[in-house]
């Protein structure tokens, strides 16, 4: 889809805002990294994406930052770059996910959190992982899971060695498999995995929420 997906509308709010409702009751800082086409001074750049959310939420904006990739058009690895480097300055674990998930929900978020801090038996301790990330039918889904931000490192090096493909990456990582049945446990029906890539995926989604909202 050849369009700004973080400004599309479905149901009442933007893609962004619905994203970032799912995860900023569990974040003390939300970091949005965009485009380099997309340069602005402010965080205001993005801010009217987010203002229906504000109502509820005044101190938002405060706790949110706008980071951009460095390149254009080169796959999420330069953003999750970005993200992991700015978070690496007030947090030890970052959340990353896209923007075309709005049917992202908190539990979920919650549980790979909880899980990458506290990893069920018979895993080892914290310390031995660096990634909680969800596996579906044996297919890790790495671009809706937990880092830790001392990655930002290594997802640069693996950018600047020519490498484009987040799984490529996170493979190469200590990483800890969310399985099915304790995804489902935090989200039945794995809602929270499902992305817009197609019209007719975001047509599914959008008579989806407009019943709901």
């Amino acid at each position: 889809m050849q369009r700004d997906k973080a400004a599309l509308v479905v149901g009442k709010l933007s893609l962004l805002a619905r994203v970032v409702k799912a995860v900023a009751p569990l974040a003390e800082h939300l970091i949005l990294v965009d485009s380099p086409d997309k340069q602005h001074d402010a965080i205001s750049a993005r801010q009217a994406l987010l203002e229906p959310l504000l109502a509820d939420d005044q101190a938002l904006l405060s706790r949110t930052s706008l980071v951009h990739d460095t390149v254009w058009h080169e796959g999420p690895l330069a953003g999750i770059q970005a993200g992991l480097a700015a978070a690496q300055q007030v947090a030890e674990l970052a959340f990353i996910t896209s923007c075309d998930v709005p049917l992202l929900q908190t539990s979920l978020v919650e549980l790979l959190v909880d899980t990458l801090i506290c990893p069920p038996p018979p895993h080892e301790q914290s310390q031995a992982y660096d990634a909680a990330i969800p596996e579906i039918g044996g297919q890790m889904q790495p671009l809706t899971a937990v880092y830790r931000t001392a990655l930002a490192a290594s997802a640069a090096a693996n950018f600047a060695a020519g490498n484009r493909r987040v799984k490529t990456w996170a493979e190469s990582l200590r990483w800890l498999a969310v399985n099915e049945p304790a995804l489902r446990a935090a989200d039945k029906d794995l809602r929270s995995l499902k992305n817009i890539n197609t019209p007719n995926q975001l047509h599914e989604i959008e008579s989806l929420l407009e019943r709901e909202d």
